[in-house]
């Protein structure tokens, strides 16, 4: 397995920092590059000094260093993949659209009152068919909602597995998932805001002020950094979909708060062999209570 820190940047001195090989320029106004390091790596120490400046000078606008976002990638071979029981599925289509902005309707009423999660959807998922990827058959909005293929969905009936149940969107050809089987996120998992800002908080902090979890309904507020645990459950053995009952995120505009993806070796052997697309695959580890 090769650990790879992921981060979009522009700067000079950052530049620097990297092997050419490292990074690779995007574009845009003031050139803005995505470095690529193999885990770990003293260089990283410096990345976080560079970031932990502007973030304390509340600097969010293009400075002549900054990085604007950063993240963890996992790079596995096929007998790593093949070792383990589950997998967590990482969307690979993220569009920049959302239900709400396309006239979706959730309840809000029954939210948790201290950090808002728990929203139900009360409509069809709408999404504008034109912008849906023809490319992808799962395909997830910046504002956490899943919508898979009617390929997908054929594809998952034909091979006979379970633990997905699925509602037509208003677009032709694209439904909202259903998947009821909750895995419990165990304890070890490493859980935080930022890989390159362990302190960070503002903005993400739980209502209590002390920590990432909300005390009242056990919400997330960050992300997972690392490969994921989920406790140990018999519903493993009888499905091939799963989602963590724990949300990761936080609920700000229309950003909002999603559950991680799980599946078994069966739908990940499904999707190589009919070669769908929008998604990859990560180690994900099984504990005991």
């Amino acid at each position: 397995m090769k650990h790879f820190l992921i981060f979009r940047f522009c700067g000079q001195d950052i530049k620097n920092l990297l092997n050419e090989n490292e990074r690779t320029l995007l574009g845009g106004y003031g050139e803005i590059y995505e470095g690529r390091i193999l885990v770990p790596d003293e260089r990283i120490e410096v990345l976080k000094l560079f970031f932990k400046e502007q973030t304390n000078k509340n600097n969010f606008i293009r400075t002549e260093n900054f990085i604007s976002s950063a993240w963890y990638e996992f790079h596995y071979t096929k007998s790593e993949l093949d070792s383990v029981k589950i997998l967590r599925i990482i969307p690979t289509r993220t569009i920049m659209i959302c239900g709400e902005e396309c006239g979706t309707e959730y309840d809000y009423s029954g939210c948790c009152p201290e950090c808002n999660s728990g929203r139900k959807l009360i409509s069809h998922l709408n999404i504008h068919k034109s912008r849906l990827p023809k490319s992808a058959d799962w395909i997830r909005t910046y504002a956490g909602e899943t919508i898979v293929t009617e390929k997908l969905v054929n594809c998952f009936v034909d091979y006979n597995l379970a633990g997905m149940n699925y509602i037509q969107m208003n677009t032709i050809g694209y439904f909202y998932p259903i998947i009821k089987e909750k895995l419990e996120i165990s304890s070890d998992t490493e859980i935080n805001v930022h890989p390159l800002y362990p302190e960070l908080r503002d903005g993400y902090i739980s209502p209590d002020g002390t920590s990432l979890r909300c005390k009242k309904c056990g919400a997330f507020c960050g992300d997972v950094l690392a490969e994921a645990s989920v406790v140990n459950s018999n519903s493993i053995e009888k499905n091939d979909l799963f989602i963590s009952r724990q949300v990761f995120g936080v609920s700000r505009g229309y950003l909002y708060y999603e559950p991680l993806y799980f599946c078994s070796q069966k739908f990940r052997r499904m999707v190589e062999t009919e070669k769908l697309k929008g998604f990859k695959f990560e180690v994900a580890h099984i504990v005991e209570q």
